[in-house]
């Protein structure tokens, strides 16, 4: 399951686009977070192709992919020192949620509306954090060494080259490592060294306009991505019938929910594909990182089918709605095919994984 963590300043409307994008508070499971809470939901993927299986298949069961979306606080490092987005640090993308938006019974940060200032500020949160872990295991670090434990040294200069990164305003995102360094570092979770999406909470005024030069610049210069989103508009509209949401739609010029335009950009951001599993009717969607190997995604179902991978029997939806799902034909024709462990698995792929208990 893919996790998103929603962060953002207070007041910049991060709940609200956290209730939009999940469709349902009533879905959403609080959990205490010191003196405040964080909320947790998950939404399932709607896949046209799970419907077109189903049809021909006639599964007992149909189980879309889900993300799962954490709506975390972010308190400025200047009010709270110590303050940790332990949350996030769990997630797989990072959406920061900035205020652009007007309204008179909500205060505005620093006074005023100012996306890219608000931008800036939130991205120096992440660097603050991530900074803190380094120089702590760089002390940790040297203190060990000094006592005889060399073999820390590759550590030691990984760290130090991570300090420099973060030093020079640089995500860790944008570094480029090796597989040993990432395996060092795995562990630590660091915040910008995850995929990030900047998401602007905007006007209905303004929903239709394009994001301002100066901060598409930033988002190059810092390596995030981009989007508008207007969190009371998709709210509203959450609260409408079916058929009465196109006309809704059409009144603000919109022609796609920004909710569906989300979840594609995060598929994309993080680089995801879909595959599916029919095994004792049931019918599932999962999710997995690109170029992701076939034993690796055996692992996504269950541990003990990876560490007992032999073979997996893949083919993909496209060749297999070509033979009119017909498994015998799918046979004939070549296009289910047995593969190894290094198999990249491709978007839409339908596998049936073989191991020994």
């Amino acid at each position: 399951m893919i996790k998103v963590a929603i962060i953002g300043f207070p007041l910049s409307g991060k709940t609200t686009v956290f209730r939009a994008l999940t469709g349902s508070m009533k879905q959403e499971e609080g959990h205490a977070l010191g003196k405040d809470t964080f909320h947790i939901a998950s939404v399932k993927i709607p896949d046209e192709r799970l419907t077109e299986l189903s049809k021909a298949l006639g599964p007992k069961k149909v189980t879309p992919a889900e993300i799962n979306f954490i709506d975390e606080h972010m308190i400025s490092s200047k009010e709270q020192r110590n303050f940790s987005l332990s949350h996030s640090k769990e997630a797989d993308v990072l959406v920061c949620v900035i205020r652009d938006f007007e309204n008179s019974s909500i205060p505005q940060r620093k006074g005023n509306l100012d996306a890219r200032r608000d931008i800036i500020d939130a991205q120096a949160e992440l660097f603050v954090c991530d900074l803190e872990i380094v120089q702590k295991r760089l002390r940790k670090i040297e203190t060990e060494i000094k006592k005889g434990k060399k073999e820390l040294s590759k550590e030691l200069n990984l760290m130090k080259k991570l300090q420099l990164t973060l030093e020079a305003d640089t995500p860790l995102r944008k570094l480029e490592l090796s597989r040993e360094e990432q395996q060092l570092v795995g562990g630590f979770e660091f915040l910008t060294a995850k995929k990030e999406l900047v998401l602007i909470n905007t006007d209905e005024t303004k929903v239709n306009l394009p994001i301002p030069e100066e901060i598409k610049n930033l988002a190059l210069t810092k390596d995030f991505c981009l989007m508008k989103f207007s969190a009371k508009i998709e709210a509203e509209l959450e609260e409408l019938e079916a058929a009465d949401r196109e006309e809704f739609l059409k009144s603000y010029k919109i022609e796609t929910l920004a909710r569906d335009e989300f979840i594609e950009a995060v598929y994309k951001l993080f680089e995801i594909v879909t595959f599916f599993t029919i095994k004792s009717g049931l019918l599932k969607a999962w999710t997995i990182k690109k170029g992701a190997g076939a034993k690796e995604a055996a692992g996504k179902i269950h541990s003990d089918i990876e560490k007992g991978f032999i073979k997996a029997e893949v083919m993909n939806f496209d060749d297999f709605k070509a033979v009119n799902f017909d498994f015998h034909q799918a046979k004939q024709k070549g296009i289910l095919r047995l593969e190894g462990k290094n198999y990249e698995v491709c978007e839409g792929d339908i596998i049936d994984f073989r191991f020994s208990a």
